[in-house]
C-alpha cells in the first residue's frame, strides 16, 4: 500500500538489512543491545532523509554516495522514480536493479533530496525486535513518528521460510513428517525468541502508555489478506 503512493510517500524496503548484515559479519552474530541502538539511529537518521549512517553499513562502501549494492532497491518504488534514476553506466551490474526503467547505481544524495520533498516517509522493517527500542524517537522533536505493528501467525511465516529457504529450513521438514521437533534447536529457539517479541511489542503497544498514544496500530496479516480494502 505505502509503496503505491508514490505523489506524497517516501517508501524504502528493509534498509535495516544491511546494517544486521555487517553487525554479523563484524561479531559472528547479533548482540541484542548493540544492534538495538543501530538500528534505532539509522532509523532516526532515515526518518530525517539522511542516509549518511546508513551509507557506512553498505558493504561495498558507496563511492561520492553512489551505490549498486542497495538491498532490493527494486522493492522501494521512491528509488525507481525518474527523480533518482541516474543514467545506466555500462559493465556495472546492480543486483537489485529497478524494474520500472534502466537507471544506473543509485545515487544516494538523490535519494535523500527526493526524500526531502515528500510529505510522508515510510520505512518497513521485520529487524526491530522490541517497540520499547525505537521509543527515543518518538521523543524527537523533528519528527512525528507513528508504528504499525504487523503481526501474523508464526506458523505461516515458518511455512514460507521453509519454501524461501529450504536448504536452511530443511530439517523442519524432516520434523514437520516426524513431529518431534527438538527445543534446544537454534532455529526453534530463534523461533519461540521472534514469538516472545511480537508479543511483547504488541503488549506495549495495546497497553497504550504516554510516548505510544495515538502513535500505534496493532494489524493482523491475515486480517489484510482477507479484507485488503
Amino acid at each position: 500500500f505505502f509503496n503505491q503512493q508514490g505523489e506524497n510517500m517516501f517508501y524504502l524496503f528493509e534498509p535495516l538489512w544491511h546494517v544486521e548484515k555487517m553487525l554479523t559479519l563484524e561479531t559472528g552474530g547479533t548482540n541484542a543491545t548493540a544492534s538495538a541502538k543501530a538500528y534505532r539511529d539509522v532509523l532516526q537518521q532515515l526518518f530525517l532523509c539522511d542516509f549518511s549512517q546508513l551509507e557506512s553499513f553498505i558493504d561495498p562502501l558507496p563511492v561520492n554516495h553512489i551505490t549498486k549494492s542497495l538491498f532490493r532497491r527494486e522493492s522501494s518504488s521512491s528509488l525507481c522514480e525518474e527523480s533518482v534514476c541516474s543514467p545506466v553506466v555500462k559493465g556495472v551490474f546492480e543486483r537489485y536493479r529497478c524494474k520500472t526503467r534502466r537507471c544506473g547505481p543509485l545515487n544516494l544524495t538523490m535519494a535523500s533530496e527526493s526524500c526531502l520533498k515528500k510529505e510522508h516517509r515510510v520505512i518497513k522493517s521485520v529487524r526491530v525486535r522490541q517497540l520499547e527500542n525505537l521509543r527515543p524517537l518518538t521523543k524527537d522533536p523533528r519528527l512525528d513518528i507513528k508504528f504499525i505493528q504487523l503481526v501474523r501467525d508464526p506458523r505461516a511465516v515458518l511455512a514460507s521460510r521453509m519454501v524461501a529457504f529450504a536448504e536452511k529450513y530443511k530439517n523442519w521438514k524432516e520434523w514437520a513428517m516426524g513431529g518431534n521437533v527438538p527445543l534446544d534447536d537454534e532455529e526453534v529457539r530463534k523461533l519461540k525468541g521472534n514469538c516472545d517479541n511480537i508479543r511483547l511489542s504488541a503488549e506495549v503497544g495495546l497497553r497504550q502508555p504516554l510516548w505510544l498514544r495515538g502513535r500505534y496500530m496493532l494489524v493482523r496479516y491475515e486480517d489484510i489478506a482477507r479484507f485488503p480494502m
